[in-house]
């Protein structure tokens, strides 16, 4: 898979990614309960990651209302899945498989209603 070299050395956080991606990994979930605000960038960060993980996806769980505004704002949430249940997840009450077994079927259930 040929990947654009777009922001990659300007965001630490796309170095950790595109290492996941090149070893599998399709499938993300961010927990963003503690995170008080985003600074967006260009949104081809977001599309890139997005576009390179094809088949996969990326969830925000536990996202603050006004955090999830200024993704929608900055149109972010097109490549993140936020919103209904993952609004507000109870995910310490699992351990990484069945954090990931669990939003993979309320994936399934999202895209395919």
């Amino acid at each position: 898979m040929e990947r654009r070299a777009l922001q990659r050395h300007h965001v630490p956080e796309r170095n950790i990614a595109d290492v996941l991606i090149d070893n599998g990994v399709t499938k993300f979930i961010l927990i963003g309960e503690n995170l008080l605000n985003i600074h967006p960038m260009d949104d081809d960060y977001y599309q890139e990651w997005f576009e390179d993980i094809e088949d996969g996806w990326i969830v925000g769980l536990n996202f603050r209302d006004h955090v999830i505004k200024e993704f929608k704002h900055s149109n972010l949430d097109y490549y993140i899945a936020f919103g209904g249940k993952f609004d507000r997840f109870n995910w310490r009450g699992f351990d990484p498989n069945q954090l990931c077994q669990v939003i993979e079927v309320m994936m399934i259930k999202r895209l395919n209603p």
